[in-house]
């Protein structure tokens, strides 16, 4: 799910351009949604997606 997404935008940029909030919020609460909101998962795979969100999370709240 997704796992390649997040890094893309992630790689040396903290701040996400205004223009492309609503496009990167799209896809990560997309991506929420598509997991069941991550209920039901295992552990590890949980954990994983967790710290995704909480990483898509911290770059969505930088836009200026």
């Amino acid at each position: 799910m997704g796992r390649g997404i997040t890094h893309r935008h992630r790689q040396a940029h903290t701040v996400l351009p205004g223009e492309n909030l609503a496009p990167y919020a799209g896809e990560v609460f997309g991506r929420v949604t598509s997991s069941g909101h991550l209920r039901g998962l295992p552990r590890q795979e949980f954990l994983f997606q967790l710290a995704e969100l909480y990483c898509d999370m911290n770059v969505l709240s930088s836009v200026p």
